[in-house]
Formats: C-alpha cells, structure tokens, sequence
C-alpha cells in the first residue's frame, strides 16, 4: 500500500487539484468484428512521490469517506472535455465507459450536479445509457439497496 487511509484523505484535495489523476482509455473491441466499439475511461492517481498508486488504495478510502463523487466528477469533466475535443476537430468518437460508485447514485441530485459542474464543457453526447459494474456495497447511505437496478457506469 502506497499510503495509509489517513494520508489518501490527507493528499486527495491537493492531488486532485494539482492534476495527479490520469484518465486512460482503454479501448473495447468487438469479439465478432475485430473493430473497435468503444473504450473505458480509468483513473490513475500519479503521485510524484510514489508514482501509480493503485486504485484500490485510494478508490475504497474515497467511497467509505464520502469522497468518491468528487473524483468520480472529476473523471466524468475530463472524460467530456475529451469528447469535446475530438468534436471540434472534426474526428469521430466511440462510445466511453466511465465507472461510478454506487456511492454516487444515492444523491438524488446526481446526474443535474454532474451538468451543472461542467456547464462549459458543452456535453457532446445526447443521452446517458447505464449499465451495473462493481461492487454492489456503499459503505454509507441509507438508500443505497434502492439503487441495485441503476449502476455505476455512464456511456457517453
């Protein structure tokens, strides 16, 4: 483990502010085909003194502390600004994959709050579909056996 819990909580304001979270695409292919139909969008933290730290030494510390939405908003701005990128320069897009926690859904705000931090970002994408990833378990939040249909992936 790269830090304890207690330093995850300590780091993760300035890390995130200062850019150490790396989104990677990891592309998708069609079993059929061959071709490509999509990609993931994984976060890494790069932390200049211990290089990647692996996402299960920050991601559980960040859902039992409730400070997964931040991240998770983090990689869902950076995943648009990508896609709007690409738009504006004419370039075609395939669908991303962006994990959430479940953590996430519980808020009933969720999706209007994910907009309303990136009202710049122009969202290029038309509609949200969802699909169940992960781990099934919020630590915190009462509603969270409400949201067993809804999940914890956006494709945008």
């Amino acid at each position: 483990m790269f830090f304890s819990p207690e330093e995850v909580l300590e780091k993760f304001p300035s890390a995130l502010k200062a850019g150490e979270f790396a989104v990677y695409y990891q592309p998708q292919f069609s079993h059929s085909t061959g071709r490509l139909i999509g990609s993931e969008a994984l976060v890494r933290w790069i932390s200049p003194e211990h290089g990647i730290v692996p996402p299960l030494d920050f991601i559980p510390v960040l859902e039992e502390n409730r400070r997964i939405p931040e991240l998770d908003a983090y990689v869902f701005e950076q995943v648009c600004r990508f896609l709007r990128k690409m738009l504006d320069k004419n370039l075609s897009v395939v669908r991303i994959s962006v994990n959430l926690s479940r953590c996430d859904v519980i808020e009933p705000d969720f999706i209007q709050r994910l907009e309303r931090n990136s009202p710049e970002i122009q969202n290029p994408f038309e509609s949200y579909s969802y699909r169940n990833y992960g781990n099934d378990d919020c630590p915190w939040g009462e509603g969270r056996h409400e949201f067993r249909g809804p999940v914890s992936c956006f494709e945008l």
